[in-house]
């Protein structure tokens, strides 16, 4: 394929560079055979002036017909051209030739010599068949004291034009050839470095096709070809990144069924065989449970955050106050809390801050937070959630006081699965996914979530915005009126 772009790019090139170049070479060609026309016809025209005068002084006496004869013969070499002096009784005054070539006069030249006559000044190309050869041809009245008493014909071989033509003829061909040599040069490599890239992506596409993510295309410049290939090895990057995330992803996967399905295999082969003993069965049937318990909790989860990478969660446009929903979650809390001596602190304004989001999806992104803060806090802690209004926005924190999170894995807690090495591993319960569906769900507001450590001590704080597009809604603008 690259081959034949390359192919395509060196015809199309070749083809207008040929066509301009030719296009070019034969328009200064004609330029040229004007040019040089009219020059001659100029030239012709200004000696034919000149003999004018020359015949006004002959016809004056001023100059003999000797002199004036060598003035004309002057005249005629110095021109190359053939010069005719005549009267209007047809009568030969100055010539070259002892007469003027029979039928120059009567058949060649009888339309332009009667124009001359009536004033008018003659100039053309044409063949002269008295002559047998073309010819420039200019005629002119010859006017004694302000009279037309005859005709100046001053008639140059059309081969002097001719020979100065194919001169600068020559010279443009040559230069032609010149050119598009020079062309065929600058058009192989333009279409060598503007392939070469796009031939090292498609190698690069192919090996990636193949599992292979380890290539990247170098292109310098800042042209477009440069900005594609830059474009596409950022694009190879996320596939690699994506690559690695799914690899992780079946890794964690497999993990997380393997241990639970594990003890429950365990667990069932005990009481089956008989190894467990009566009054421990229930014990075993319990763990049983929680442990089917925890895969339905993840199978759920992992069918939640495809549904929502996968855009089938339609969000609900519902107006609702954001202090009442803080506090019925918290509610949802209490008794967890106090099994594990947590205290868990509201911390919002008295006063409804209503919003408009999906109240649904926002109550489950505060259970994830709360949840998960809850799971790692140590017995004796505390867990606050706040909520504030900010300029187009409203912003929800959880604050833990648990062991915190490694500054360099900040930014990876809402990846599927991730788990600290130490203190936020799978003994604390979770399905590693909590955090996640909270950042797809909170980016399906519009809105961001990030994670800080806390500033004051231990713990972490997961802050989130919902967005108001609208600004403040209707009820918040009663509810602000009315303080």
């Amino acid at each position: 394929m690259n081959q034949s772009l390359f192919r395509r790019l060196v015809f199309i090139f070749l083809v207008i560079t040929v066509t301009l170049t030719v296009t070019a070479s034969i328009g200064l060609s004609r330029f040229f055979a004007r040019y040089f026309l009219e020059q001659k016809q100029k030239e012709l025209l200004a000696q034919a002036s000149r003999i004018n005068t020359l015949a006004d002084d002959y016809q004056s006496g001023r100059l003999s017909n000797t002199e004036f004869k060598k003035y004309i013969e002057l005249i005629s070499y110095t021109s190359n051209a053939r010069v005719y002096v005549v009267n209007v009784r047809s009568e030969t005054m100055a010539a070259l030739e002892s007469r003027i070539p029979s039928g120059l006069i009567e058949r060649d030249l009888l339309r332009e010599i009667e124009q001359v006559l009536r004033g008018e000044t003659v100039r053309s190309q044409r063949f002269v068949s008295t002559l047998d050869m073309p010819v420039v041809f200019v005629g002119t009245p010859l006017r004694i004291e302000h009279k037309v008493t005859g005709v100046i014909l001053m008639l140059a071989p059309l081969t002097a034009v001719k020979d100065s033509l194919a001169a600068v003829n020559r010279v443009l061909w040559y230069s032609s050839l010149f050119i598009v040599a020079v062309a065929v040069i600058v058009i192989f490599a333009v279409s060598r470095r503007i392939t070469r890239p796009i031939a090292d992506m498609s190698r690069a596409a192919a090996r990636i096709a193949n599992g292979d993510y380890s290539q990247e295309v170098a292109v310098p410049g800042r042209d477009e070809v440069a900005q594609l290939a830059r474009s596409f090895n950022i694009m190879q990057r996320k596939l690699r990144e994506m690559e690695n995330m799914r690899q992780e992803l079946i890794a964690s996967i497999s993990h997380e069924l393997r241990t639970p399905l594990s003890s429950i295999r365990g667990f069932v082969q005990a009481v089956k065989d008989g190894v467990a003993k009566p009054e421990e069965q229930p014990r075993y049937l319990s763990l049983v449970l929680d442990e089917t318990t925890r895969l339905a909790g993840l199978v759920s989860d992992l069918l939640e955050l495809a549904r929502i990478q996968a855009g089938d969660v339609q969000l609900a446009d519902d107006e609702f106050d954001l202090t009442a929903l803080i506090a019925e979650v918290g509610e949802t809390f209490s008794l967890p809390a106090t099994e594990k001596s947590i205290v868990l602190v509201a911390k919002a304004d008295p006063a409804p801050l209503w919003v408009n989001a999906d109240r649904d999806r926002i109550k489950q992104v505060l259970l994830n937070l709360l949840s998960n803060a809850l799971r790692y806090t140590p017995r004796g802690g505390t867990v606050s959630i706040e909520a504030r209004r900010s300029p187009g926005a409203a912003m929800i924190s959880v604050a833990d006081t648990g062991p915190g999170v490694p500054p360099e894995e900040l930014a990876r807690i809402f990846d599927k699965f991730h788990r600290l090495d130490k203190s936020r591993d799978s003994a604390t319960g979770g399905t590693g996914l909590g955090l996640a569906i909270a950042k797809q769900l909170v980016g399906l507001h519009g809105g961001s979530i990030f994670a800080t450590n806390r500033y004051d001590g231990p713990g972490l704080t997961v802050s989130f915005s919902i967005p108001d597009d609208n600004g403040f809604s209707k009820k918040q603008d009663q509810a602000v009126k009315t303080r």
